[in-house]
Parts: C-alpha cells; structure tokens; sequence
C-alpha cells in the first residue's frame, strides 16, 4: 500500500502475501484499501506495490538516523516486528569499515541465528556488513536523507535481501554546500 502516513502497512491492514490468482489481487487490493481507510480515515492511497514473495531468510534490521549528539549513526538488529519487542539493536557512528560492521553484527543476539542453527546454513555476514557500510554512506553523502530503514532484511547463505524499506527526509533543505561535500 502506497500511503505516506502509514509507516507499518502491515499493521493498517496494507499488506497481503501469498497472492497466486488475479481474483486473490482484485480480493487483496479491496481487503487493504477497506483496511487502511478503516485505520486512517484521511488516508492518501497512492496505489499499491506488488512484488515477488521471497522465501524467508534470518529477518533482520538496518537503518539509520542523524544523533544530535553523535551525527550520523546506523544501526543493525533483529528485523520485522522482533526489533520493537526484542530491541536486539547495535548502534555505530555512520562512518564505520567493513570490520567495524562486522563486530556490530557480532554484538547482536540475532548473530547466533545468522551462524546457522541446526540445519540451516550460516547466513553471508559479509553482505550484511556492506549493507550496514551502505546506509552508513547514505547517511554521510545524502543530508536530505534523515532516517534510511531497511526492514525487513533478509539473509541468506550466499547474500542479503532488502525486502522492505523506507527513508525519511529531513525537514531541513539540503545546502548546495553540504550535497557537494
């Protein structure tokens, strides 16, 4: 669902998987408008997004925000709806190399599922810190970018998948100054 109020489509109602049929769309698409309408009574529906189904990896988290204090900082943890009940989050400064994001995946407890747990095999780290590096570069390249949020992410034995993001702007302008840094 396309509707720049509602940050968790999911939980409006927004989001419906596993669509195999034209006549499952044509149900999906009235289910969700009814819904978010339902939960945000002056909702401006854009349209919706359709997208492949993935099959599901570890879930994970990656984002970003600007700290008054520190500046620019990103964050990885449990994805989905784990990183609000879990809070399994590690913060570094934006401006991090690929060992530094390493240790930042290391200092989570989603780690020891990323290493494999019974027959699952051990996830690609090394994708995940690229994309940790990634919103870190976001963050220090792109002023009018406050907050980029990767979730859900999931990962896999041989590379990560952004499945769902956002990024909020920043109410203040970019400089010309500052863009071309």
């Amino acid at each position: 669902m396309l509707e720049p109020q509602v940050i968790h489509k999911a939980d409006a109602g927004g989001v419906v998987t596993g669509i195999q049929t034209e006549e499952q769309f044509k149900i999906a698409f009235c289910t969700m408008l009814e819904n978010v309408c339902n939960k945000v009574p002056d909702a401006e529906i854009y349209g919706v997004l359709v997208q492949k189904s993935m099959t599901q990896g570890v879930e994970v988290a990656v984002g970003g925000l600007r700290d008054p204090q520190f500046g620019p900082v990103v964050m990885f943890g449990a994805g989905g709806t784990s990183i609000e009940v879990l809070q399994d989050v590690s913060f570094r400064l934006a401006r991090l190399d690929r060992e530094e994001a390493l240790r930042q995946i290391k200092d989570t407890k989603v780690f020891k599922i990323l290493q494999g747990v019974r027959r699952n095999k051990p996830c690609d780290i090394v994708a995940l810190a690229d994309l940790i590096i990634n919103a870190g570069k976001l963050l220090e390249e792109m002023p009018e970018i406050s907050e980029p949020d990767f979730n859900s992410v999931f990962a896999y034995h041989d590379h990560c998948l952004v499945v769902d993001a956002r990024m909020m702007l920043s109410s203040e302008p970019a400089s010309v100054s500052t863009v071309n840094k």
